[in-house]
Order: C-alpha cells, then structure tokens, then sequence
C-alpha cells in the first residue's frame, strides 16, 4: 500500500514538473497562455507523464539491481546473513496483528469489561488457536535473540581491490549494502505480535454505541499465558460462564427437566430445593449452554460438587 502511494506520488510529481516547466519556457518565449490552452498543455502532460515515469522508473530500477548483484558477489556480511537466515528457522506466526471483538449486553458489564479478562478467556478456552499463537511468538522471540547476537558478530570486511573491481566508492557501497542486508534480515515481527481488543455495547433501542479497545502486546500476552498455565486453568471462564446463566436460562432448563431433579427424580411438591447445574463444571471449562445444563436436587448437587456426571 505505502509503495503504491510513493509511485503515485512520484508520477503526481512529473506530471506537474513537465506541466509547469512547459508553462515556464512559454513564458521567457512571451507566449500568452489562455486557459484553454492550458488544460491543453495540462492533458498533453498527463498522457506524458505515465509513459515516461515507466520508462524512467525501469532504468532506476534497472540499474538498482545491477548494483545490488554486483554487491552481492563481493560482500561477506551478506553472503553471512544468507547462511544465517538458513540457520534459524522460526516458526509460523501468519498474521501477527489480530483483533478480537467482544460485545456486551448491558452498560454495567461494558463498564466492568477489562481487555486482560477477555484475553485470559480466550487463553483458557484457546479460541482461534490463541495458545500455539502466543507460544510460538515465544519461541520465535528465543530463536531471534540468538540471531541477532549472532548477526552482531558478523564482520564488515571489504577491501580496496574489490571495490575497485565493482568501480564503487566505500560510501556508495555501504549504503547498498545496508539496503539489500535489509532485505533479507528478520525483524521483531517474527515474534512482536499484538491483540486489538475491542469491546462495545448498543443500547437497546439501539440509539447508542459505546466502544472501548486496548491493544495488548507481545510481553503482557506472554504473562497472561504464563498467568494460565500457572494458576487455576478455567478462572476466568468459570465468571463469566455464571454470568451467562440468566433467569430465563434457569426457567428454560427446569421446564425442560419437567420441575424434577435429573439424579433422584424428586420434585418441589417432595420438599426439594431445586438447582439448575453445569453438567461439566465451569471450573473445568463447561459452558453454559442448554445441552450443558440440568436440574438438580440441592442434595444431589452439593453431591456432585464440581465433579462431572
């Protein structure tokens, strides 16, 4: 997109400096100029332009890459990259900049709504692949301190004679130097990977939109998995999977169970206190959904625990 930009901006700037060095040498000539003969000489100099800004563009870029074998046949420290590069292989991070989008169902849950808490849920459940994501930044982070020491070690030599071989002066060969290493040297993007997340609420009547976002990056992310891999795996999950258990979520599991406890079959009209029970704990990663829900007693369910049917 930025090189697409540049060669609009280079062929914008021909395109004036013909129009304008035309309009400068009909003036030392005295030659009035109207207006219409103005936009003609402005049309002549668009169509000009293009033709020529290619024409000129190919030999620069021409002779560019001469000068960039040319350096490429003599220098040590690139020819050391090359191998370098062979040596380090890191691993596939695809798109190192994501986003997630999370989106609220009232102002208070917006308000309380934290980028970390939406991360860690996504770690714990490993949505989108979010662990091998932040693990192989990780690794691709060891990988490239490495390099880069070893990148440090490598000597600039040249001597005079090569030089002269390749008819370049020593600053002229650096600078291309520098520029065709460039190229081919790994950056921090091997590793640098960040989250946008975006969190937002719409009013009901859908009026008002509120939006909030906070980019997390590559060091905090890599706490945040150490956070999970550490401490209690489904923390975070198990908060917001209650969260999700509404009124009407309640209702809908006991009318489906028939008001009666899934393990004992007793009933309200039995004396019975009656639960609405995650079948596979949230504390071990159960969601709360209606195939994942069921009724119980309250004896069965302080039976159960947070053990799974």
């Amino acid at each position: 997109m930025k090189k697409n930009g540049l060669h609009l901006l280079k062929w914008f700037g021909m395109w004036l400096l013909l129009f304008y060095l035309i309009v400068f040498i009909n003036l030392i000539l005295g030659i009035n100029l109207t207006d219409k003969l103005n936009e003609k000489i402005s049309i002549i100099c668009f169509y000009i332009s293009v033709p020529s800004y290619l024409i000129i563009n190919y030999f620069i870029k021409s002779i560019k890459n001469k000068n960039n074998e040319k350096v490429k046949q003599i220098s040590t420290k690139y020819n050391k990259v090359v191998e370098l590069n062979k040596k380090h292989v890191f691993k596939e991070m695809g798109q190192i900049d994501r986003t997630i989008e999370e989106h609220e169902y009232s102002h208070k849950s917006f308000d309380r709504a934290r980028a970390k808490s939406i991360i860690l849920y996504q770690i714990e459940n490993n949505e989108n692949n979010i662990r091998d994501f932040i693990l192989n930044a990780y690794r691709n982070k060891k990988i490239f301190d490495n390099y880069i020491e070893e990148y440090s070690k490598i000597d600039d030599i040249i001597s005079d004679s090569d030089l002269e071989q390749i008819s370049f002066s020593r600053k002229k060969y650096n600078k291309i130097e520098n520029r065709i290493i460039k190229e081919i040297l790994y950056d921090k993007n091997v590793y640098n990977i960040s989250i946008d997340v975006i969190i937002s609420y719409t009013t009901p009547s859908g009026k008002n939109t509120y939006k909030k976002n906070r980019i997390v990056e590559y060091q905090e992310l890599c706490d945040l998995y150490m956070q999970w891999r550490n401490g209690k795996k489904y923390d975070e999950t198990s908060k917001r999977e209650r969260k999700y258990l509404t009124d009407k979520m309640r209702y809908d599991v006991l009318k489906r169970d028939n008001f009666k406890c899934q393990k004992c079959g007793i009933t309200v009209k039995d004396g019975a206190k009656l639960h609405v029970d995650h079948i596979v704990p949230v504390s071990k990663g159960g969601k709360t959904t209606l195939s994942n829900l069921q009724t119980l007693c309250d004896r069965c369910n302080l039976g159960k625990s947070n053990k799974e049917n």
